[in-house]
Formats: C-alpha cells, sequence, structure tokens
C-alpha cells in the first residue's frame, strides 16, 4: 500500500504536470491563433496593395481594358461583343470577341483620345476609328465607301 506522503506526491506531480500540459495548451494555442492572424493580415495587405495597384494602373493607362462595343444597322443586323485593349509600355494591341469569334486588330494605335485600326472579316478590311470620352467611345467601323456606327463602354472603370 502506498503511503500519504506518496500519494501526495503523485498528486503533486499530476497537478504540476496537468497545470504544465495546460500552459502548454495555452502557448500552442496562442501561437496558432497569432499565426492566423499574421496570416490574415498578410492577405489582407495584399489585397489592398492588388487594389491599389489595379486603380493606379487604371489611372495612369484609362484605355486599357475590356470594352464591350456595338456596331449598328450592319446588313447582318446590330453586332456586339467586346474589345480587349492591352498595352505594354504605351504600345497598344486589342483583340475583338463577338458572335464571329475573336479577331486581332492590326496595325492598332491610341494617339489623343483616338484609337483607330483594322481587322479582316469574311475577306474584307475593315476600318475602325473611334474617340475616347471618359469610359466610353464612339466612331464609326468603315468598309470601303460604307460605314457604320460602333459605340463602346469600358467594363467595370
Amino acid at each position: 500500500m502506498k503511503s500519504e506522503a506518496t500519494l501526495i506526491s503523485i498528486r503533486l506531480f499530476n497537478s504540476i504536470f496537468m497545470q504544465r500540459n495546460l500552459n502548454q495548451q495555452i502557448v500552442i494555442t496562442l501561437i496558432v491563433a497569432t499565426l492566423l492572424m499574421i496570416g490574415f493580415a498578410c492577405n489582407s495587405s495584399r489585397q489592398a496593395t492588388d487594389s491599389v495597384a489595379s486603380a493606379q494602373l487604371k489611372a495612369v493607362d484609362p484605355y486599357v481594358g475590356i470594352w464591350d462595343y456595338a456596331v449598328k444597322d450592319t446588313p447582318e443586323g446590330d453586332m456586339t461583343g467586346e474589345l480587349e485593349i492591352l498595352s505594354n509600355k504605351g504600345n497598344y494591341s486589342a483583340t475583338m470577341r463577338g458572335a464571329g469569334g475573336e479577331i486581332g486588330i492590326v496595325d492598332f494605335q491610341i494617339l489623343d483620345n483616338k484609337l483607330s485600326g483594322k481587322f479582316d472579316y469574311q475577306g474584307m478590311r475593315i476600318d475602325v476609328n473611334a474617340t475616347f470620352q471618359g469610359s466610353t467611345f464612339a466612331g464609326e467601323v468603315g468598309v470601303d465607301y460604307t460605314t457604320f456606327p460602333i459605340t463602346a463602354t469600358l467594363r467595370n472603370p
């Protein structure tokens, strides 16, 4: 039979051991919570930085983005789609997407708020000319001696 002193020693040891395990669990919980808070803070900071960078890019180059366009009164009816404008150090490129597929615009340029370029559609050369006004542009699409009005609005300005 264990002596009273031994039982007290075992209880004291268990109490200290349990207290120590409890303290370790508290420390581990605090460490995990701190790491989670740091992770959330970094993620929030990165998202804020990305938003600022995106806003700065748009502020620097208001032409870049996806523009929803409509060409009115063509023989095939009104045509709609999107025009994506990209810039690489001020050198612009553009791609039109619509029901007919995807078409790259060649000789595409933007000077003094005016865009110009051309593309081939069903074997015909089509010229595009338009003027920007804020988050919209308006102009014409020309085939030989015939023109059709084109308008567009920047998506998510």
